[in-house]
């Protein structure tokens, strides 16, 4: 699954406007050249760690509701530390878990992987 969003927060970091390449196998990423087919573009925010990062979803989504966008692109440096610290980040060979932070009313859901 080809997945695009304005911002994606993987492995630690924040990127903007990179393809992120996910099957069950791994993850390839690449910063946005052209229009490439078979991309699923995300209007907002995706969120990628490991299968079990459904226990911050709750998280995200009252930072959404209190906060706006300021308060997710604030939050987005301590999300990628939050990952860190409760193991939920990916690992390479295992299982995916996908969220997405779409405007304009930063609704919080899952993405299930095809």
């Amino acid at each position: 699954m080809r997945l695009l969003a304005h911002y994606t927060v993987f492995a630690g970091n924040v990127f903007h406007l990179h393809n992120f390449d996910v099957e069950h196998e791994g993850i390839a990423h690449s910063p946005v050249v052209a229009e490439t087919a078979h991309t699923e573009f995300i209007e907002g925010i995706l969120v990628i760690g490991s299968a079990d990062i459904t226990a911050i979803r709750a998280r995200l989504h009252d930072i959404a509701q209190a906060n706006g966008i300021a308060g997710i692109a604030s939050a987005a440096r301590r999300i990628c530390q939050t990952l860190d610290e409760t193991d939920t980040n990916y690992k390479p060979g295992q299982p995916v878990g996908l969220i997405k932070i779409t405007y304009p009313h930063f609704l919080v859901s899952e993405i299930k992987l095809k």
